[in-house]
């Protein structure tokens, strides 16, 4: 039987004292019942997104020889692939970087949409576009540090998620489509940023979800659909909450004025020390 792993390693051209190295490789789907991934990319452009139909994953890096050393490997016996990217010191070397040059390292990555996934996201300093609608994403940890990322469900998961957790540095940070993700659990801690988190989406019938908020330094943004009920706790200090449209409780609570009738809630849990939130409500189809 062929082997399923396709590999190749190729020279690209050297300039401005780099020496730049493109990595490929690949697998088939061969009978996985699940997927561990877990990638780190500490600087440059990283892609996530869907890869074709029969094609368990597809790695595809441009990096620096010079500066970092790449590591893809797949432990067929665990099902676990590890994509990541170490930096390295040479004597003599010293350049500036400026991820912000087209001519960057980059990392794009493939994953099934038909194999369950569990999902690692480790990101530093750059840009990154996470695009997971149409995976079958079970659960996810997204950690940025400073950088300008992208988290998207366009299109709704194929299973049911357990937990999503992001942690975001002194970013700029979009996730988006998040009722595509059907997670039953999101937990948010973010630093110093310029977040938002958009919940809209394709949920269940009878869906009840949590979303924990730990807020520092910051604007947040939180879009919410129509037709989702949603119950607000909130503590905060020295920071601003606006939350038009909720009626407060005699518990303390804010709710959305469909809480109890609505199909589908999510109870959404605040904690922010500086800065500002706003919580949206917006149209079901999220435009």
């Amino acid at each position: 039987m062929r082997c399923a792993l396709v590999a190749g390693l190729l020279v690209a051209t050297s300039a401005q004292g780099q020496t730049w190295q493109t990595l490929t490789q690949a697998r088939r789907v061969s009978g996985e019942e699940q997927l561990r991934v877990h990638v780190e990319h500490g600087a440059g452009d990283l892609h996530i997104h869907p890869a074709g139909a029969g094609q368990l994953y597809r790695v595809a890096l441009r990096y620096d020889e010079d500066t970092f050393s790449p590591l893809v490997r797949y432990t067929a016996s665990a099902s676990s692939l590890h994509v990541t990217m170490e930096s390295i010191t040479r004597r003599g070397h010293n350049r500036d970087f400026n991820w912000d040059d087209e001519d960057a390292q980059t990392l794009d990555l493939q994953l099934t949409p038909d194999v369950p996934l569990a999902l690692s996201v480790r990101f530093g300093a750059g840009r990154a576009d996470v695009d997971l609608g149409g995976l079958n994403i079970q659960t996810l940890e997204v950690q940025t540090g400073a950088s300008e990322s992208r988290l998207r469900f366009d299109t709704p998961n194929a299973g049911l998620c357990s937990r999503m957790e992001l942690k975001v540095g002194a970013a700029e940070f979009r996730a988006t489509g998040l009722g595509n993700a059907r997670c039953a659990t999101i937990t948010l801690e973010a630093g110093v940023g310029d977040i938002l988190l958009d919940l809209t989406g394709d949920l269940p019938e009878g869906f009840d979800g949590t979303v924990s908020v730990h807020m520092g330094l910051g604007g947040l943004e939180i879009q919410v659909p129509e037709h989702l009920g949603v119950r607000l706790n909130v503590r905060r200090f020295l920071a601003s909450v606006e939350r038009v449209g909720f009626i407060r409780e005699a518990d303390g609570a804010w709710v959305t004025p469909n809480w109890n009738e609505a199909t589908r809630k999510v109870t959404l849990s605040i904690r922010a020390v500086l800065g500002s939130i706003e919580i949206v409500r917006v149209a079901s189809n999220g435009s």
